[in-house]
This record gives structure tokens, sequence and C-alpha cells, in this order.
């Protein structure tokens, strides 16, 4: 019951899942598969020749899809969101190294991926449809998703997201304690410096959503490089694969999820939890 206050859909759903933490409900996952459903994914894997019980990640990078929304590069109103497959190239081979497959998501026709043995171009595969994107999102180990839809579909599912290249922070709020944030850095234009993780968390900076507002404000959203992609993917295989705890010595992760707690309460006057951590390694470095 949300009484007489409203809250943006990231903030309302923390404040759901607040709630379940602090009275002991199980926050269980939102779907389960049918069945039948995944005896269809399961017979449509046997066809490309996945071995069994082999573990597979889904990665969306979004881009203006072709015949979706209306959207091209020329047209966008929402650069800021999209972000190049090649830097997600580092993090596909390192999965891979340790034994995983790759399923790059996505609508028809969005730039081809390299042909490199383990990453499936699923997107633009005569495989692609509506059940098999809820079915590998249901299915695999994590996925690595940008600000856009797909990483819902894994939420679902309670399997775990590492959330890259995000510059709308809200979307902190969505996560839970099994996933894991790589967030997007701004650049102050007219300063030449970045700007620090409370201010770039408080509103209303947490929320802006067209290029326009980025250009009034005169910032930048920086994109996540290969290296920190990759670190990140490294840290999400020892959360998911490994399940190895991370070591703050530093109490980095607590000094993080503070400024996130008190930036939230300032906009929302609700109180919300930090239950995701941030990207070791990111945070570290900035």
């Amino acid at each position: 019951n949300f009484k007489k206050f409203s809250l943006t859909t990231p903030h309302s759903s923390n404040f759901v899942s607040t709630f379940k933490k602090e009275n002991n409900i199980e926050d269980k996952a939102f779907l389960n598969l049918k069945n039948e459903h995944k005896l269809y994914g399961e017979k449509q894997l046997e066809k490309i020749k996945l071995p069994k019980n082999s573990w597979y990640v889904t990665l969306h990078v979004r881009e203006p899809e072709p015949g979706y929304r209306g959207e091209t590069l020329n047209n966008t109103t929402e650069e800021f969101r999209n972000a190049n497959p090649e830097n997600y190239l580092k993090a596909i081979h390192t999965i891979i190294s340790r034994g995983g497959y790759v399923f790059r998501m996505g609508h028809p026709g969005i730039t081809p991926m390299p042909k490199i043995p383990g990453l499936i171009d699923y997107a633009n595969s005569e495989m692609k449809s509506e059940l098999m994107d809820v079915f590998l999102g249901a299915t695999c180990k994590f996925c690595i998703g940008t600000s856009s839809g797909y990483h819902a579909i894994p939420s679902f599912f309670s399997v775990p997201r590492l959330l890259t290249d995000v510059p709308g922070h809200n979307a902190y709020f969505l996560l839970k304690e099994y996933d894991l944030y790589l967030p997007r850095l701004f650049m102050k234009i007219n300063e030449g410096k970045k700007m620090k993780f409370k201010e770039m968390f408080s509103y209303p900076f947490n929320t802006l959503g067209h290029d326009d507002s980025y250009k009034r404000f005169n910032i930048k959203p920086l994109h996540n490089t290969p290296d920190e992609i990759n670190e990140a993917t490294k840290e999400m295989i020892s959360k998911t694969i490994d399940k190895k705890h991370f070591d703050d010595k530093n109490n980095s992760q607590e000094k993080f999820k503070e400024i996130i707690k008190n930036t939230s309460f300032q906009q929302t006057k609700v109180k919300l939890s930090s239950f995701a951590d941030i990207s070791p390694s990111f945070l570290e470095k900035n």
C-alpha cells in the first residue's frame, strides 16, 4: 500500500523489496517457465548443438534497432542510452574462456557480431522468437544488460543481472543483492571534470531521459570502457559461477550505498535500500 505518496518505477520496485526484507517475506521469482516452453527452448539449443548442461549468458547492448520504434542513428533522441557492441568483445572472450556461451539478444537487423566460437548472434539468427527471448532470459546464468528493456525478463525469473553503460541512475533501485551495477560517469563539459557520485545519483541528474536534457545541463555520459566491462564481467562470474563474495577492505561499497540511500531519501522522503553492489574494480578506480 503506497498510501498517500507515489514513486518512480525503480523506486517503487525497491520500496516493495525493502518492505519484504524488513518483514521477512520471501522474495521469490515472479515467474516460472512452463514445462512446454522449457522443452521447446531445450530443443532449439539442441539444434545449434549447444552441449548439454552448458552455462550461458545473455547480452543485450542497446542501439537503434531496424523496424523497432522507428529509431535510427539520425533521428534518435536517446543516444545517451546507446552503447557500442564492440566494447563488449573482451567480456565475451572472458565468458567463453571460462567455459560459458554468450547469446547476443536484440531485434533482427542490428549490428552483426563477429564470428567467435561460443558467441551466438541470436538476434540475427533463425532461432530468434519472443518465446526464446523469454526462455534464454529465464535460463541464463546471468544477463549483461544496458539501459534498455531486455534485462527486465531475467529479473522476472530472479536471474542475476550486470547492468552496464547505464546513465539513468534511478535504474540502480531495480537491482537486488545478487545483481551488479556498472554506471556511466558524467563529464561536466564546461568544467572538464567528472561529477561525483553524490551529484550523479541525485535528482534531476539521475532521471534525465532525453539527449536535449544532457545538453541543457552541459553534461556528457561517458561510455564504460572495454576494460571496465570486462572486469565487471569477471566479478559477475565470480559471484554467480564461483559463488565468491567480494572482499571490501576499505568499506567502499558501504560508503557508496550510504550515498545512494541519502540521495534517494532527499528525492522521495521514503526509506529505500541499497541492495546491489557497484562493480568493485570500477569503485576502486573512481
